[in-house]
């Protein structure tokens, strides 16, 4: 188990305005490392929800998060970044809210569920390979200043 995936997720979250990621909860999900050699599609991570009867058992989570070891020791900052950032396009808003109908889903992917991860990596589409285009991404001190939201960037302007 690890809490290094859940840090990179708090800053996330830290970072971008208070609305994107309205009700995500990086505690209700266990991060895991396993030492899954690189699969057929390259993937470094996947995110399962954790069903009946599962459920019972892990209780207080309502996904895990898979990341493959030998592949995340290997990403610089900005990869981890963009690696997080990706798993996190894939939960639903509600999907920690036991009353929503999105509890326990994951997005199917579409335009909207890449659209952050696609601004983030400055339109780059193999950031996983290449992240020397890669200049915007807050990591290590510099993301500790929280991003502005849209309206006090507004009112900064006039």
């Amino acid at each position: 188990m690890t809490t290094e995936v859940k840090d990179w997720m708090n800053r996330i979250i830290d970072y971008y305005p208070k609305n994107k990621f309205t009700g995500f909860e990086p505690e209700q999900m266990q991060a895991i490392f396993t030492k899954g050699k690189k699969g057929k599609k390259g993937k470094l991570s996947r995110v399962v929800p954790i069903k009946y009867p599962y459920d019972v058992l892990i209780k207080d989570k309502v996904y895990i998060i898979e990341v493959k070891e030998g592949i995340w020791r290997t990403l610089t900052d900005r990869k981890k970044w963009l690696a997080v950032l990706h798993i996190m396009c894939h939960i639903p808003e509600g999907g920690f809210d036991e009353m929503s109908k999105e509890y326990g889903k994951k997005k199917k992917p579409d335009y909207e569920m890449f659209k952050a991860e696609f601004e983030a990596s400055n339109g780059h589409p193999n950031w996983l390979e290449d992240d020397s285009k890669i200049q915007n991404l807050p990591v290590g001190s510099e993301i500790s200043e929280p991003a502005e939201s849209e309206e006090e960037e507004l009112v900064a302007a006039e």
